[in-house]
């Protein structure tokens, strides 16, 4: 996954790869998304659901993210609006906070040598 393609992600999508990568959460590329953090996989005898929780519009869920990260992680305000986080010294900009705190966490895990910890 590049940088250009996390930007460019809708809310729900960077909710599930927060939840898959950041969160070692189950796999859901098998699974279809139905709105409001809700998956769901029908197989020839089950409907099994699966809830994601929306890291990326609440901040609540946003900031289990960043506190992942510890002292590597802050948000500010951007002077033209929106918000700028920095996860290890990569920053990503976004209209919502919790929007830019996923986007950079993201971003910063791509490239694992930039990781404190067990990522």
């Amino acid at each position: 996954m590049t940088r250009e393609e996390i930007l460019a992600m809708k809310p729900w999508q960077i909710d599930r790869h927060v939840h898959e990568i950041l969160f070692d959460g189950e796999d859901l590329s098998e699974f279809e998304y139905k709105g409001n953090g809700s998956y769901v996989k029908v197989t020839d005898t089950s409907v099994i659901w699966r809830d994601v929780p929306n890291y990326s519009t609440n901040l609540s869920a946003a900031w289990e993210v960043f506190e992942k990260f510890g002292y590597h992680a802050f948000i500010e305000t951007n002077h033209g609006g929106g918000y700028i986080a920095s996860v290890n010294c990569i920053a990503a900009f976004a209209i919502t906070a919790p929007e830019a705190i996923c986007k950079a966490a993201l971003i910063a895990v791509l490239d694992p040598i930039n990781l404190p910890g067990d990522f």
